[in-house]
C-alpha cells in the first residue's frame, strides 16, 4: 500500500521526535543523577559550615562575656576591695547570667579555690540565682580549677563537652555542659580566676539530624557526642560505650584526616578551643537519597510519555501544507510586530514619567536630609544586625562623633562600638523591649557614647523601628542630639545634694540611703556591717572661746584627717553638727571597735591649727538582722553617751 505524503510526512515526524525524546532523556537522566549527588554533598558541606560556624560564634561569645566581666569597671573596682564584694559586683554577674540563658554557672574564685560570687541556674531559661555566703565551696581541687589558674594572662581555657556530673555521679536527665575559663589579674598579679558553665543541650539540638541529614559529632577517639540515636549520644560517658568504628567502615580516615569526603558523607575538624578535637560528619539520609531518585525516574519517564503522546498531534499538524502554515505566521508576526510597538512606546512613555517622579522624590529627600547636615542632630539608619551597623548616617555626625559618614557607611566603625561599654547592655535591653512590645517609635534614656578621639558625650536618642512587610524588624531610624552639658549639670547638683557643704563629705542625706541599703544587704545576705559614731568633746567651749569661723576649721580639718585613714569601702559622713558616723561594710564589731580606737589615738596626738589638740568620742555597734535600723543606730548613740558619761576621749562598744 502506497502511503500519500501527508502520511508519510507524518510518520517521519513521529519518528525522529521519538528517537530525538529518547537520547534526549537518557543524557540528562544520566546527567541529573551525578548533579543530584553533588549537590547533596555540597549541601552536606554547607551545612557543616554553619554548624561550625554556630559552635565557633556562641564559644567565641562566652569568651566575650568572660573578658568584659574582667574588663569592666564594676569588675576592676571589686578586685580593689581585697576580696570584699558587694551589691553592684554581684548584680553584675547577674547580668551577664540573665544574658544568655545557656549560662548554667559563672563563678569568681580566689588563688585558695573559694568562691567569692556564684551565680546558678538550675534548667535553661530559668531566672539564675545568686548562692549566698553558707553556700559557697572551695573548689582548689577540681580538675578545672587547677587548669584555670595556670593559665597567663589573657588565657582562655576550655573543657570537653561533657555530661555534668553531681555528688560524682552523672546528673539525670543528662545535662551536657563545657566549661570556660580565665584567670583574674590585678595591676600584672594573679589574684582569681573565672569559671563559665555552659548548658550544651540547647546548641547540640540546632545541629541534630534530620530527614535529609544524619549528623555527628565525635571525639579524637572515636567516642560520640551527638548522634542521630540519642542512646548512642556522649557514649564515652555512659551504656553503650560505641564508638565510630562501630558504624562506619571509614571510621579511621573520618578521625585522622583534617577533611574527608564520599559520595555518602563529609567530614572534617571542627577546630574548637576544645581539647576534644571534635569531628563533625554530616550524612545524607538514605531516606533522602532514595526520595531524590525515585523523584527523578518518576519526572522523567513521565515527561517522557506526556512528549510521545503530544507529539502524535503536533506531527499531524506540522504535515498540514507549508503554504497555509506560513500564509498564517506571517499574519502572527505582523500582529506580533504591531503589539511590540505598542507597548515599546507605552514602555517608554511610563519610564519618562517615573524617572520625573523619581527625581523629584530625590529632590524633596536631599532637601529634608540637608537640615540634618546644616545642624547638631544627627540622623542615623542603622541595620537589624550584632553590631548596628550603619546603612545611613547625616554630615552632621563628624561634629558629634568624630568620625565621616563614610567610616560608618564602610563598616570601618559600627554604632554599637561607639556607645560606651558600661551603656550598651541597657541599650540592647531597651531595644529588644521595644521590639517586644512591637513598638513603633521608642526613646531611649540618655546613654554616653565615645567620640573618635576618646572623649565621652551623653547622648539622647528618639528610635523608629522599621519592619517589612512579615513583621520582620530591618532597620532602625534614629534622632540623636549631644545633651553632654546638661547631663554633666545635672550630675553636678546630685553631687552637691548628696555633700555637706562645709566638710566635703557625705551629709545626712546621702548616709540615711546608705544605712537601708546596708540593712538589705543584711537581711537578704548576712553580710556583716558596723557603724560607729563620733562626736567631738566640748566643742561648744571651742566655738566659745575661738568663734565659729574657727569651729568651722576645726571641723573641716579633723574629717580630712579621718578620711585619709579609713578604707575605701568605709562610708563616712557628718551625721550633724560636731557628730559623725562611719558606716563600715563586712566588718564585725570587735574589728570596727579596733578601727575607731586607732582613730582616737591618731586625734588625740593630732596638732590641730588655732586650737591644738582635742579629743573625739566613739560608739560602736554591728547591725543585728533581729534589730531595726531605727534600733540599731540608737544603740550606737547610747554607746557614745556612755563614752562621754565615763570621762570622754574613749571608745565604747554595745
Amino acid at each position: 500500500m502506497q502511503l500519500t505524503f501527508r502520511k508519510k510526512l507524518l510518520l517521519t515526524f513521529f519518528i525522529y521526535g521519538l528517537v530525538l525524546v529518547a537520547s534526549t532523556a537518557f543524557i540528562a537522566f544520566s546527567y541529573s543523577k551525578n548533579s543530584i549527588e553533588n549537590i547533596i554533598m555540597d549541601n552536606a558541606k554547607s551545612q557543616f559550615a554553619k554548624d561550625k560556624n554556630l559552635l565557633k560564634f556562641y564559644l567565641d561569645n562566652v569568651k566575650a562575656k568572660l573578658d568584659a566581666i574582667k574588663k569592666s569597671y564594676i569588675f576592676q573596682k571589686h578586685l580593689d576591695r581585697n576580696g570584699y564584694t558587694d551589691a553592684t559586683v554581684e548584680d553584675l554577674f547577674l547580668s551577664i547570667a540573665r544574658s544568655d540563658n545557656f549560662i548554667m554557672q559563672l563563678r569568681l574564685l580566689n588563688l585558695k579555690g573559694d568562691e567569692i560570687i556564684r551565680v546558678d541556674r538550675n534548667i535553661c531559661y530559668a531566672e539564675p540565682y545568686l548562692l549566698t555566703y553558707d553556700k559557697l565551696q572551695n573548689k582548689k581541687m577540681r580538675y578545672y580549677f587547677q587548669e584555670v589558674a595556670a593559665l597567663p594572662k589573657d588565657a582562655f581555657w576550655f573543657s570537653h563537652i561533657d555530661l555534668n556530673v553531681e555528688y560524682g555521679l552523672i546528673e539525670k536527665p543528662y545535662k551536657p555542659v563545657i566549661r570556660v575559663g580565665t584567670p583574674v589579674y590585678k595591676e600584672e598579679k594573679k589574684v582569681g580566676v573565672l569559671i563559665m558553665n555552659i548548658f550544651m543541650k540547647k546548641i547540640l539540638e540546632q545541629l541534630h539530624s534530620s530527614k535529609l541529614y544524619n549528623t555527628y559529632i565525635v571525639d579524637k577517639d572515636g567516642y560520640f557526642i551527638l548522634h542521630p540515636n540519642p542512646q548512642y549520644s556522649f557514649s564515652r560517658y555512659k551504656e553503650p560505650h560505641v564508638k565510630l568504628q562501630d558504624f562506619f567502615k571509614n571510621a579511621q580516615k573520618i578521625l585522622t584526616q583534617k577533611e574527608y569526603f564520599s559520595n555518602s558523607l563529609y567530614a572534617a575538624k571542627l577546630e574548637l578551643h576544645t581539647p576534644d578535637e571534635l569531628t563533625l560528619i554530616i550524612e545524607p539520609t538514605d531516606e533522602f537519597l532514595k526520595s531524590n531518585h525515585k523523584t527523578l525516574y518518576t519526572k522523567f519517564f513521565g515527561m517522557t510519555l506526556v512528549i510521545l503522546l503530544l507529539s502524535i498531534p503536533i506531527s499531524f499538524f506540522l504535515s498540514k501544507p507549508y503554504a497555509k502554515l506560513k500564509n498564517r505566521v506571517d499574519e502572527a508576526n505582523e500582529d506580533l510586530e504591531k503589539r511590540i510597538e505598542d507597548k515599546t512606546r507605552e514602555l517608554q512613555e511610563l519610564n519618562a514619567s517615573l524617572e520625573e517622579i523619581i527625581e523629584q522624590r530625590t529632590h524633596e529627600q536631599n532637601i529634608l536630609l540637608s537640615l540634618f547636615d546644616l545642624g547638631d542632630a544627627v540622623l542615623f539608619k542603622w541595620r537589624n544586625d550584632e553590631h548596628w551597623s550603619v546603612e545611613y548616617v547625616s554630615k552632621s555626625v563628624e561634629k558629634l562623633l568624630g568620625y565621616t559618614p563614610l567610616e560608618f557607611m564602610e563598616a570601618k566603625i559600627t554604632y554599637a562600638e561607639c556607645i560606651h561599654p558600661d551603656d550598651l547592655p541597657h541599650v540592647i535591653e531597651e531595644v529588644n523591649e521595644a521590639i517586644e512590645k512591637r513598638l513603633y517609635f521608642f526613646t531611649h534614656d540618655p546613654y554616653r557614647v565615645i567620640t573618635k578621639d576618646g572623649k565621652t558625650k551623653w547622648i539622647h536618642d528618639n528610635t523608629v523601628i522599621v519592619r517589612d512587610e512579615e513583621g520582620e524588624v530591618i532597620n532602625f531610624v534614629g534622632y540623636l542630639n549631644d545633651i553632654t552639658a546638661i547631663k554633666e549639670q545635672e550630675l553636678k547638683l546630685q553631687t552637691l545634694s548628696i555633700t555637706d557643704s562645709l566638710t566635703q563629705i557625705n551629709n545626712r542625706l546621702y548616709i540615711d540611703k546608705v544605712l537601708q541599703k546596708q540593712h538589705y544587704r543584711l537581711l537578704r545576705n548576712d553580710e556583716r556591717c558596723s557603724l560607729i559614731l563620733l562626736d567631738i568633746d566640748h566643742f561648744k567651749e571651742i566655738n566659745d572661746k575661738y568663734g565659729h569661723l574657727v569651729g568651722d576649721k576645726v571641723l573641716k580639718e579633723l574629717t580630712k584627717l579621718i578620711r585619709t585613714h579609713l578604707r575605701e569601702s568605709d562610708v563616712f559622713g557628718r551625721w550633724g553638727g560636731e557628730e559623725f558616723m562611719i558606716i563600715a561594710p563586712h566588718t564585725s564589731k570587735e574589728e570596727a571597735k579596733i578601727m575607731a580606737e586607732k582613730l582616737r589615738k591618731l586625734i588625740e596626738t593630732h596638732t590641730f591649727e588655732d586650737v591644738g589638740s582635742l579629743t573625739v568620742s566613739f560608739g560602736v555597734t554591728e547591725c543585728q538582722k533581729e534589730h531595726s535600723l531605727h534600733t540599731d543606730i540608737q544603740t550606737a548613740d547610747k554607746a557614745l553617751y556612755i563614752s562621754k558619761e565615763q570621762g570622754r576621749n574613749k571608745v565604747t562598744a554595745l
